[in-house]
């Protein structure tokens, strides 16, 4: 397991490198989905990168952000094997689905380097958790072609990688809305995600005491909690003398 980042922080070695954010244009070579990426939740503790996504109506374009796993001393992006690892576990929220693409090598924008890129990375739409906190993993065998699947010019290349980008593109908005705001707590590389016990708020009263008639309500959602962002079920029992447990 690699850590990338967690609410304690990042990395020593292996956090973030070079996060940006971007936004293009659609078929109508105008930007209309615009990112609201602020910097001082990726730099300050509890650490996460939040990013809020505003589309017009009836966008064409996208918009996103991104990092990348490692860069060199004019900090640009160097390749690296991510073969060590079945895939990625992701701790996050999203008021609506988020696409989630492998920046590969050889599947870059056009440029000097790859003349041929086309931005066909491989990927996974991250489902809604409308607005909670869920873990989830993702495995490398499970990642899709982005715009056109049915090529087969490119090729997933786990040992070429570059990094991570997320992005809310118009099919998205048009099928779940013009807003989405997207928040990553923790990721790691790994070949599961990593299980936490639910514990109990340690500021619920353990001890109530009721007049006659009087009642008193418990919502286990606030007694209990889970970091993995499991949902949690429960049981009770009477003990008699109008006491449960």
């Amino acid at each position: 397991e690699r850590l990338i980042w967690d609410e304690s922080g990042v990395s020593e070695y292996y956090g973030p490198q070079n996060i940006y954010s971007y936004e293009y244009p659609g078929d109508n070579g105008k930007k209309d989905i615009f990112i609201d990426l602020d910097t001082a939740e990726i730099t300050d503790a509890p650490y996460y990168m939040k990013a809020t996504f505003e589309a017009q109506e009836k966008a064409k374009g996208g918009a996103g952000f991104g990092f990348y796993w490692s860069v060199d001393a004019e900090y640009d992006p160097t390749v690296t094997n991510l073969s060590s690892f079945g895939g990625v576990c992701l701790n996050y929220s999203a008021t609506n689905p988020v696409r989630m693409d492998f920046v590969q090598y050889d599947i870059r924008q056009d440029d000097e380097v790859n003349p041929d890129g086309d931005n066909n990375y491989f990927g996974y739409r991250l489902p809604s958790t409308e607005g909670q906190r869920k873990n989830v993993f993702v495995a490398f065998a499970d990642l899709e072609l982005g715009w056109d699947k049915n090529t087969s010019q490119n090729v997933w290349k786990v040992k070429q990688q570059l990094g991570l980008q997320f992005s809310y593109k118009a099919d998205l908005a048009s099928r779940f809305g013009q807003s989405n705001v997207f928040s990553i707590h923790a990721l790691n590389l790994a070949d599961e995600c990593p299980q936490h016990p639910p514990v109990v708020n340690p500021d619920y009263p353990t001890r109530v005491e009721l007049q006659e008639g009087q009642s008193f309500v418990v919502r286990l959602s606030e007694v209990f909690s889970d970091a993995d962002g499991d949902t949690l079920s429960s049981t009770a029992k009477p003990l008699g003398c109008g006491v449960k447990t």
